[in-house]
């Protein structure tokens, strides 16, 4: 599964805003790329965002990560993405205490337990972005 470029129009976020979806989930990343009207959306599996994300200078403003459970390798991805001083938003299936509690020490990220509402959705990529 490679990755997809789309440029949505109008709405709040600003159309020089920059955010990769990263997902196995391709349905649940297009429904999120909609939603996120006016930002330009790249979308990525797992696999290969850390090619999408690169390193040095960044050209991704916020990252999504849309996950079931939250996996050493979903720890290591948001690790990365936070040292490039990359804003992250998580939404996992898995909201255990641990989970949360873990969300919580991470400066930079925003954790929702998912399913999660439209527009709860933007305001927490809008906030990542501001």
């Amino acid at each position: 599964m490679g990755s997809n470029c789309t440029s949505v129009s109008a709405g709040a976020l600003a159309d020089t805003d920059r955010v990769v979806i990263v997902g196995d989930n391709q349905r649940n990343a297009e429904m999120m790329g909609e939603t996120l009207a006016g930002v330009t959306v790249a979308t990525a599996t797992p696999v290969g965002a850390r090619d999408r994300l690169g390193s040095g200078p960044s050209l991704v403003d916020a990252v999504v990560v849309d996950t079931e459970t939250v996996t050493r390798g979903v720890t290591e991805l948001v690790r990365d993405v936070r040292e490039q001083g990359i804003p992250v938003v998580l939404l996992s299936g898995d909201a255990s205490p641990s989970v949360r509690r873990n969300a919580a020490g991470v400066d930079g990220m925003a954790f929702e337990q998912k399913p999660i509402r439209s527009d709860q959705f933007r305001e927490l990529v809008a906030d990542a972005l501001a």
